[in-house]
């Protein structure tokens, strides 16, 4: 009855379309290939400490990557391009941190690329720890870091994350960047579409 109720005020206040999207999200989305994004942006300055033994790296070219001492890995040479900038965090010769940053609407993801069109955002993707690092503020720390970098070339950050990915979602919040609103997608089968982007007030 309450969800007849939730449903019942949804339609009421914006419409059959939208509420077809919401039943279909809520009972479908694993099984048909629906995937719902949450997007931040606005990050609020925050100071975040890492281990002093950890080494960071700002990447712009092949030949900068070249020259640092690691565990090779080759998807790490396969993302570098002039337009991003690879941020690393070594410990020893292990990458125990990466993420991108991804200038002049050079953004990897399509649904994206489609949002965050506009010259004045920053993406920021691809990130990932390495699991022995987890937990140890790496990711929020890498977050401000960019986020400090994209305020020097006069960019606003944005970012999206998985809506299930609890670990990255607190991580994002740590690090001060505000819920905008979430994206419903649907991909299956090399068939890619935004069904939905819905904005938080």
């Amino acid at each position: 009855m309450k969800i007849l109720n939730k449903l019942l005020k949804f339609y009421l206040n914006y419409g059959i379309k939208k509420t077809l999207y919401r039943i279909i999200e809520f009972v479908f989305k694993d099984s048909i290939g629906l995937k719902s994004y949450f997007i931040y942006s606005n990050p609020i300055k925050k100071e975040i400490n890492i281990d002093k033994n950890f080494h960071i790296y700002e990447i712009q070219n092949i030949s900068q990557l070249n020259k640092i001492k690691f565990v090779d890995n080759f998807k790490l040479k396969s993302i570098v391009y002039p337009s991003r900038i690879l941020f690393l965090v070594l410990d020893g010769e292990v990458v125990a941190h990466y993420s991108l940053m991804n200038f002049n609407n050079d953004i990897p993801i399509d649904w994206a690329s489609v949002i965050f069109s506009d010259s004045k955002y920053t993406y920021i993707g691809e990130c990932y720890t390495n699991e022995t690092y987890r937990g140890k503020n790496i990711y929020p720390f890498a977050l401000c870091y960019l986020s400090t970098l994209a305020e020097r070339h006069n960019k606003i950050p944005v970012l999206t994350c998985n809506s299930k990915n609890k670990a990255s979602i607190r991580g994002i919040e740590k690090a001060g960047f505000k819920l905008l609103g979430k994206i419903l997608y649907f991909s299956k089968f090399g068939f890619n579409k935004i069904l939905r982007i819905e904005y938080f007030s």
